[in-house]
């Protein structure tokens, strides 16, 4: 406990956007899994989510550990996700708008 006093005392703000992080990570996971949306939409958005959310909590710990290099990855790699999963999202959701014509 006295551990964690001292990380909020010294790195309060790392450790705060890794709270944040986790809590974007806990609620994308809920998202993939609620029954009342279609199936491809709620898996895209919730990992969009999870995926926004471990960029922030891997940024928290570059803060927390001072390792600039984590920052790096932890904010690439949430972004290249960010961006597939924003592109299938708008395809799954213009699909849904407009119905492709049966084929002969």
């Amino acid at each position: 406990m006295e551990t964690f006093v001292a990380l909020l005392g010294r790195y309060h703000a790392g450790v705060a956007i890794a709270l944040i992080g986790i809590a974007l990570v806990t609620r994308g996971l809920t998202t993939m899994f609620q029954p009342f949306s279609p199936i491809g939409l709620r898996y895209f958005r919730g990992f969009r989510r999870a995926a926004i959310g471990l960029g922030l909590t891997a940024a928290g710990a570059a803060g927390i550990w001072q390792q600039p290099w984590l920052l790096a990855v932890g904010m690439g790699v949430a972004l290249g996700e960010t961006t597939e999963c924003s592109f299938c999202i708008s395809i799954l959701t213009h699909e849904q708008r407009h119905p492709a014509a049966p084929t002969r």
